[in-house]
C-alpha cells in the first residue's frame, strides 16, 4: 500500500550507490557510506531532495539524529536546519 507521506531515494555518486535519503511524516533521514563523507554529497542530496518533497506539498522537515552524529549535524546545519529541542531517553526495563 502506498503512503503519500513516505518518499525515499538512493544517493548515487559516480555510478555507485553511496547513501539513502527518506522522509516519513515530515521526519527526514539521510544515511551515507562513511567512505563518501566530507565531499558535499550528502549536502547536495539533501538540497535536491528538499526540492522534490516541496513539490509534493511538504512544508516542514525535521531531522532527528543521535547526539554524537557529527556528520549529520553538519549536513543539517549547512542546509539551514535549526536545533530546536533536546530529547532525553532512559531504558527502564
Amino acid at each position: 500500500m502506498s503512503n503519500p507521506s513516505f518518499i525515499n531515494r538512493i544517493i548515487c555518486y559516480r555510478h555507485k550507490d553511496v547513501g539513502y535519503v527518506r522522509v516519513l511524516d515530515g521526519d527526514i533521514s539521510i544515511i551515507m557510506d562513511k567512505r563518501y563523507g566530507r565531499k558535499g554529497i550528502g549536502t547536495k542530496a539533501l538540497q535536491l531532495f528538499e526540492k522534490e518533497v516541496r513539490k509534493r506539498g511538504i512544508k516542514k522537515l525535521v531531522g532527528r539524529i543521535m547526539i554524537h552524529n557529527e556528520s549529520s549535524k553538519k549536513i543539517f546545519i549547512k542546509n539551514n536546519y535549526k536545533l530546536l529541542m533536546y530529547w532525553f531517553e532512559k531504558q527502564i526495563g
